[in-house]
């Protein structure tokens, strides 16, 4: 399943991290979306992934 993105955003550094279930801090436009980065958060390790694609999830926030 892909995530749906009713997304948080957190700056860190230059780059947007996605956060799940978090508060928006930052405003996802179509602009930024090609620095987010989604993170799958596990105990141990953050997978990060690069979102290429800029308008399905500017849309959503």
């Amino acid at each position: 399943m892909p995530l749906i993105l009713t997304l948080v955003a957190r700056q860190k550094q230059n780059k947007y991290v996605i956060l799940p279930r978090l508060v928006v801090k930052q405003k996802v436009t179509v602009q930024n979306v090609k620095r987010l980065v989604i993170s799958h958060a596990t105990r141990k390790n953050a997978i990060k992934h690069v979102i290429r694609s800029k308008c399905e999830f500017a849309s959503n926030r």
